[in-house]
């Protein structure tokens, strides 16, 4: 089977071609020439032989990788700007693609993005973008296709059910058909698909939550994600970004359905481990939602260079006191000679027992001079009947007490502030620049390869103003590495690159 091709510098009538309409250092020429250099051949080998010529698969994720640059993930808003916008008239040949073709081709190559990603990466890498010494990990929550309406908790799906059940029952009892129209039976697949999803989330969330537990009919994988009593929840996803601190490019993205951050360090090293290459002198940096004891005994298992900040805000003790806010253990002095706590009003919580079960194994420190005490309104809570404050400490908290002195040193401070001006602002770019607040796929599967779509438009669009930079700031070697790359766009003498898919 043929291919459906087009030459863009072809001339036509009055003797134009569609690059004359298309400026030369153009975004559209940057993403032609970037595609054009991709490792294409598991792509191109999906296609038969045999039948009628389909579109050129080059021209196609050309096409799509512009309109996710753009922030454009609607099939038809892309046909539409196919037929009448001139930058994407250029970069799909005029061949004028349909909204099914495009959505069909998007479908059946999702698998295929994430290596296009790395690829695209591994470019950039090799062209001297960055070193990519410095690597900051955040999360964010997106909301799915799926509208909130639809989510549901048990009682109210049990209700459904029943009614679609007695729906089909009165409709074969009425006309004496042998089957059931197939708009109830798909309704009574979904409803009994969501039943069967919220029966194994309840086995393993706590308790109290389970009644309060939603699923949403439409799509089941989405899961409810709060933003706080405020601003209310939605169903959606947990994305989580690794991005170079120098450059803003995203070195790993992976979607999930936790809704906090907590586990997802160490999966995130390691997708950025394996996308970058090993290396053992490369900095990670994360905010307080990653750190738990599990995590930072990871990290060191790992001998990670790794900046996790603190789990809560460090209030010093003498504020919570004028603010009438409770102390925690970040109050009390760990003194490891005398194995003792010392409280903020300088009294010793001596070592009582250890400690070992499933949850925690480790130590347990008390007070027994707690009356009369004029701070007991701080350290005390209201469910306390012994009227002694008692503290726990992990075997693991040598670790977490080294990681909060590292986060909290001079160098520690510096390069945690620089996260917030990296991850966080490309977070901000995804979700207010290129205006992905939500998913246009279902299924976890599906959202995680278009998340990779969104990064690698995120990349382009970084990329593109990098080569901007280093053509008029080209006073060091990888400036002039990817200025000569930017002047080749329209030649040959880039190489292909050889990566090969796992």
């Amino acid at each position: 089977m043929g291919f459906k091709t087009s030459d863009r510098n072809q001339n036509y009538i009055l003797g134009y071609s569609y690059s004359d309409f298309v400026e030369d250092n153009s975004k559209e020429r940057f993403v032609v020439n970037i595609v054009e250099n991709l490792n294409t051949n598991q792509l191109y080998n999906r296609y038969s032989n045999q039948g009628g010529e389909a579109l050129d698969p080059k021209i196609m994720l050309a096409t799509w990788f512009l309109g996710y640059c753009y922030g454009i993930t609607s099939s038809r808003k892309l046909e539409y700007n196919c037929k009448r916008n001139l930058d994407f008239i250029y970069i799909s040949g005029n061949l004028r693609p349909d909204h099914t073709t495009l959505n069909r081709f998007r479908q059946r190559n999702l698998d295929l993005m994430q290596g296009y990603f790395v690829e695209i990466l591994l470019e950039a890498a090799r062209l001297g973008v960055s070193d990519f010494n410095e690597i900051s990990i955040d999360g964010t929550k997106i909301g799915s296709v799926s509208s909130k309406k639809k989510s549901v908790r048990s009682e109210k799906l049990a209700r459904q059910i029943t009614k679609v059940t007695e729906e089909i029952a009165n409709y074969l009892q009425s006309t004496e058909a042998d089957n059931p129209p197939e708009e109830l039976l798909r309704e009574k697949k979904k409803l009994d698909s969501a039943k069967a999803e919220i029966e194994k989330r309840k086995s393993v969330i706590r308790k109290e939550y389970r009644d309060s537990h939603q699923v949403n009919i439409e799509e089941p994988d989405a899961v409810m994600q709060s933003l706080g009593s405020s601003r209310g929840s939605f169903p959606g996803y947990n994305a989580q970004v690794s991005t170079d601190t120098k450059s803003q490019l995203i070195t790993s993205s992976e979607i999930l359905q936790d809704r906090n951050d907590e586990k997802q360090f160490i999966r995130q090293w390691k997708r950025t481990e394996k996308n970058l290459g090993r290396n053992r002198h490369r900095k990670y940096v994360a905010d307080g939602g990653y750190n738990s004891n599990d995590i930072i005994d990871q990290v060191n298992c790992n001998k990670i260079d790794a900046y996790i900040g603190a789990r809560h805000k460090m209030i010093p003790t003498k504020e919570k006191i004028i603010e009438g806010k409770k102390f925690t253990k970040d109050d009390y002095v760990y003194d490891r000679e005398r194995e003792q706590y010392i409280c903020p009003a300088g009294k010793a919580l001596k070592y009582i027992k250890r400690e070992r079960g499933k949850t925690f194994s480790g130590k347990k420190y008390r007070s027994d001079d707690c009356e009369g005490c004029n701070l007991k309104q701080f350290c005390l809570s209201k469910n306390n009947l012994s009227g002694r404050r008692e503290l726990s400490r992990d075997e693991r908290e040598d670790q977490i007490e080294a990681m909060k002195e590292k986060t909290t040193s001079s160098y520690g401070k510096a390069i945690m502030m620089r996260r917030q001006t990296t991850v966080e602002a490309t977070i901000g770019n995804i979700k207010s620049n290129m205006g992905y607040s939500r998913f246009r796929l279902k299924g976890l599967e599906a959202v995680n390869a278009e998340f990779v779509l969104m990064c690698i438009g995120h990349n382009l669009n970084k990329l593109f103003k990098l080569s901007w930079a280093f053509i008029f700031n080209s006073y060091n070697t990888s400036f002039k590495k990817l200025s000569r790359f930017y002047c080749m766009w329209d030649s040959n003498e880039i190489p292909r690159l050889n990566y090969t898919f796992e």
